[in-house]
């Protein structure tokens, strides 16, 4: 009987240990980026919890980070732009590079066929990375509107 009890006490006590770990979990961890849809909905059960042990925080956290996420979204084309520019500097100092080393060793230049098919492949690598950068921007530009809307249902929720 006194074993049956303290066995009883022990299980008791781990599942209050359980539980109190899962919600201190709960009340100080974050989700890893935004989890409320446009209609104010938060999707997985463990943000749900959040969400109800969090309470006011969860949704402050979520529209700073709806925020943020939206932020970078818009900086994308200075970034792009950036990164292009790089590039082209790069690619300025290298076509400098090749035709130094052409002139200093006439026989490295290419042929007039082999210099016409790399002017076709760039061309065709332009062709590919335009092709991507319009489905990259179309991505970019519904996040944008999909950001905006969950910014609108967090702040009527937090205000």
């Amino acid at each position: 009987m006194q074993r049956r009890a303290t066995r009883t006490r022990v299980l008791l006590l781990a599942t209050l240990a359980t539980v109190l770990a899962l919600v201190g979990y709960l009340l100080v961890s974050s989700p890893s980026g935004v989890v409320v849809s446009a209609q104010g909905e938060v999707r997985g059960y463990v943000n749900v919890a959040r969400s109800k042990v969090q309470g006011e925080r969860f949704w402050r956290e979520q529209l700073d980070t709806t925020r943020r996420r939206l932020a970078w979204e818009l900086s994308a084309p200075e970034r792009r732009a950036r990164r292009e520019s790089l590039i082209e500097e790069i690619d300025q100092r290298t076509r400098e590079r090749r035709e130094d080393l052409y002139q200093r060793n006439p026989k490295a230049r290419p042929s007039p066929s082999e210099e016409r098919a790399e002017a076709l492949r760039d061309e065709a690598d332009r062709i590919e990375q335009a092709e991507f950068d319009q489905s990259f921007d179309s991505y970019r530009l519904n996040r944008i509107r999909h950001f905006r809307e969950v910014i609108a249902v967090l702040e009527a929720r937090v205000n």
